[in-house]
């Protein structure tokens, strides 16, 4: 087993963030949704496309869609729409 870190991003990305915090107010008569987003690579030819690592330890990748209706994924891209990360 390998620690985060230890293997560099993909080529064309730079790591910016590691279990970044997030917080996003949804409604006044609710609490904040929280969590962290596991690391942020930046695109390296696009300042302005992010990419979002959410390491699993389920033996299998998500199947073809399952990630565009993902409950924590949606989480993960709201967060990043309402809160400047620091990059």
């Amino acid at each position: 087993m390998r620690l985060f870190g230890e293997t560099p991003p993909p080529a064309g990305y730079t790591l910016v963030g590691i279990e970044e915090p997030f917080e996003i107010k949804l409604s006044d008569d609710l609490p904040p949704l929280t969590g962290r987003i596991d690391a942020l690579l930046l695109a390296e030819n696009d300042p302005e496309a992010i990419l979002i690592v959410d390491y699993k330890t389920a033996s299998a990748a998500y199947q073809d869609g399952k990630a565009n209706n993902d409950g924590q994924l949606s989480a993960y891209s709201l967060a990043l729409g309402s809160r400047p990360f620091a990059v």
